[in-house]
């Protein structure tokens, strides 16, 4: 496991000014070693969910959290957030401006991956309800329906704020709008914490990075965004600033979002110059297709080379060249690339005819080899069968038993 740190001036900025963050509503989040498991009472193995993760989310930052499926991007939030079930066991240390503590309400929002929505209340409604229900008595009828109305505007919730949301029997609002306002009734408290369970999916290109950029203003506005993203466009990947890579429950990268490209070709996996920084990093973190992956490149190293062979990569180090894939070939794959495609066509081709006339060769020897066994298996099984008590010759004589009808009158036996 690979941890990559930045920032230790961050948390030592943390004990500084713990007390007067606290006032601000500003809240530094860092957890210690933190390990959850689902424990096996029987006689199966136990389930380690997340292994010893450390890391911290600081305000004025969005974090996403980027992983694999079941790499434990889910059970990381839950952990933050204490929405962990009881069946798991969660041991190390989650720490709210360095101090254990529990979340109150209105410091914290989730926003959950299923949309829990009333489908008969327009999204006005909807908001009105829950503006009324949560925030402060104090507030004037005015105030909440300023902050109503504002938050509909900062969702682009405005075109179908008098629409019926819908259900599986009411035609109602779309999969986006939808998922907007599942965000715009957490965001409407004016959360510290903002925790967010895949925003993002479902949605188109466009949607989506207007939900990140929202997300990106709320974290600016000195509030602290955990959110975990399935898949980002280039665009939404470049509105993060730290990131989270999760594999297999421990943390491959923990820093900046813009220098996780720099991390990957250092460690010798380099992003193509035209390829989506999030679709690499998760193809070189994905676990679990790595037997599928060896048995491929076992099997098409020539396929992999001509691939290779024209293309350009980033360089490892600001400002050095950039490297080829003959380059990648020849120290990574050990393949040389000086070879043609020709000489590689021409040795499959020469493989597949010599399997068809060894094919042949063996249709031949059947067809030859075939009546000669077939007469041999014949004459044991006529001697085997001679030998038997049963098998004797038939009686010279006519048989005395008579047919069923031969009893009726005027009929005789018909074998007589």
């Amino acid at each position: 496991m690979e941890i990559e740190e930045e920032g230790s001036g961050n948390e030592k900025g943390v004990g500084e000014m713990r007390g007067s963050d606290d006032k601000r509503g500003m809240y530094y989040v860092v957890w210690e070693d933190l390990s959850v498991v689902v424990p096996n009472f029987g006689n199966g193995h136990t389930k380690r969910l997340l292994n010893g993760l450390n890391g911290y989310a600081e305000p004025n930052r969005i974090m996403a959290i980027m992983g694999p499926s079941g790499s434990g991007k889910s059970t990381l939030l839950d952990a933050l957030a204490g929405r962990l079930s009881r069946n798991v066991i969660m041991s190390g240390n989650v720490l709210l401006n360095g101090k254990k503590r529990r979340l109150e309400y209105g410091v914290v929002a989730y926003v959950t991956q299923e949309d829990i929505l009333l489908g008969t209340l327009t999204v006005r409604e909807t908001i009105s309800y829950s503006a009324n229900l949560r925030l402060p008595a104090s507030m004037s009828k005015e105030e909440v329906n300023d902050m109503i109305e504002g938050v509909i505007m900062e969702m682009g919730l405005q075109e179908c704020a008098d629409r019926l949301i819908g259900n599986w029997h009411l035609r109602g609002i779309s999969g986006g709008e939808k998922k907007r306002l599942s965000i715009a009734l957490e965001i409407l408290i004016r959360p510290s914490l903002l925790f967010l369970d895949e925003p993002t999916s479902g949605l188109d290109s466009a949607s989506a990075y207007f939900v990140a950029q929202t997300l990106r203003n709320i974290a600016h506005d000195g509030k602290t965004v955990i959110s975990s993203i399935h898949q980002p466009s280039s665009e939404v990947f470049s509105l993060f600033d730290h990131l989270v890579l999760l594999s297999g429950g421990q943390t491959i990268y923990f820093g900046a979002a813009q220098k996780a490209a720099e991390f990957f070709a250092t460690a010798g996996f380099p992003c193509p110059s035209r390829r989506n920084p999030s679709d690499h990093f998760l193809r070189c973190i994905n676990s679990d297709f790595d037997a599928v992956t060896t048995t491929m490149m076992a099997s098409q190293r020539g396929e992999f080379k001509n691939d290779l062979i024209g293309k350009e990569f980033d360089p490892l180090e600001p400002g050095d060249p950039k490297l080829t894939g003959e380059i990648i070939l020849k120290t990574m794959l050990g393949i040389r690339a000086d070879n043609s495609k020709w000489w590689d066509l021409a040795a499959v081709m020469t493989i597949l005819i010599s399997l068809r006339v060894l094919f042949f060769f063996i249709l031949k020897f059947k067809e030859r080899v075939a009546p000669f066994l077939y007469s041999i298996y014949s004459k044991q099984t006529l001697q085997r069968i001679k030998k038997r008590p049963s098998f004797r010759k038939a009686p010279s004589f006519a048989s005395k038993r008579h047919h069923p009808l031969s009893f009726q009158e005027g009929l005789n036996s018909p074998i007589h």
